[in-house]
């Protein structure tokens, strides 16, 4: 494990991109600024300080720049002076666009905590890449106690591969698909919170698939991504996430909930 005097709490979580892969591979000719939290062949985590981004930006970062910066940082050419590649580059650069709101309440806490980080986690699993934003606090000349990470192969828990997004006003997901033949139920459940915080679970009995967080968020995305079910009928719906799940058509009940922000909901059962 990369050793450092840091220790780096989360102080937020982390939105989900899943978008198209590239190598995992930072560029020679960067300012080199970043501050290598860890890194594996599948997946970094960099933070950069204040005076980071003041540098790539070349904008002091005060409350009157916040949103001046915000605007450098959804640029590809901010984060290639950060060290990332072209192709890396345009993806978070895509990733802070979509996020408006987090990218600049992160700002906000850097300029009102000086041991605050912009955070940047940058995953290759293969099927696709994620770009994750956040902030992290760094407190110094504090003994790190030492946790060992474990990485799950790919051939122990089926992946899907992602390559959209979320509808960011979406609140909340439930569909239970229920047989009536025993281990055949299959059950997705997601829960987003207002900064963008993602829940996912995914149980297929048949399959014996059963996964949480990124892997089930994949499931998520593959179901809904350019889709809009509020302007599909039930049974369009059903056969949208029946055959995006390759389920059997043959169910007792599919039950369909999902809900928005602004508090609109699609619901409904069918036997």
């Amino acid at each position: 494990m990369f050793k450092k005097k840091f220790i780096k709490l989360t102080i937020l979580s982390l939105v989900t991109l899943s978008i198209g892969s590239s190598a995992l591979v930072f560029s020679t000719q960067s300012v080199d600024a970043k501050t290598v939290v860890s890194q594996t062949a599948r997946k970094s985590v960099l933070t950069f300080t204040k005076a980071d981004l003041e540098r790539a930006t070349k904008i002091k970062l005060l409350v009157s720049n916040v949103q001046k910066i915000y605007n450098l940082l959804s640029e590809t050419d901010t984060w290639k002076e950060l060290g990332y590649n072209d192709s890396q580059a345009a993806k978070i650069a895509q990733r802070v666009s979509l996020s408006s709101r987090q990218s600049q309440g992160i700002l906000k806490d850097m300029l009102n905590n000086a041991n605050v980080e912009f955070k940047v986690v940058y995953m290759n699993t293969g099927w696709f890449e994620r770009v994750n934003i956040g902030s992290e606090v760094v407190t110094e000349n504090v003994p790190e106690v030492e946790v060992l990470e474990t990485e799950t192969l790919d051939s122990e828990t089926p992946e899907v591969p992602a390559t959209g997004t979320l509808d960011k006003n979406i609140k909340e997901i439930e569909i239970e698909i229920d047989y009536r033949a025993k281990n055949k139920d299959i059950n997705l459940d997601v829960d987003v919170k207002k900064d963008g915080r993602v829940k996912a679970e995914f149980e297929n009995e048949a399959t014996r698939t059963k996964v949480k967080g990124d892997q089930a968020e994949a499931f998520v995305i593959d179901i809904f991504d350019s889709v809009d079910v509020r302007t599909m009928s039930k049974n369009d719906i059903k056969n949208h996430v029946l055959n995006k799940l390759n389920a059997d058509k043959n169910f007792k009940k599919f039950d369909f909930k999902v809900k928005y922000f602004d508090e609109s909901k699609v619901d409904f059962k069918i036997k």
